[in-house]
């Protein structure tokens, strides 16, 4: 039986999260395999679209070193995990 406009990524989506194989898929709802596979070749073929609208990216510092007049430095705007990689790079500095 010939179905007209079949809805490919529905049916490609729905095979995947089944669980079934492709051939289990394509006998249980009256699809050709070959042209199941035929489909599957062409969707992956097509360039992907981008998503539209926009998307919140929030960028920090990792940390913010400051340098005072008197030889001070500074250290905030640090996450707590680099404190141990910080100390042992200013230990190294130091002991050259």
């Amino acid at each position: 039986m010939r179905k007209s406009k079949i809805d490919w990524n529905h049916h490609l989506n729905a095979q995947e999260s089944s669980g079934l194989s492709i051939h289990q898929y394509c006998r249980e709802n009256g699809i050709n395999p070959a042209t199941f596979y035929s489909n599957k070749k062409k969707s992956l073929a097509k360039p992907m679209k981008p998503p539209r609208g926009f998307a919140e990216v929030v960028v920090r510092p990792e940390l913010l070193l400051t340098l005072d007049p008197d030889g001070t430095i500074t250290i905030s705007r640090i996450q707590p995990e680099l404190i141990p990689s910080i100390l042992r790079v200013f230990g190294h500095a130091l002991s050259r």
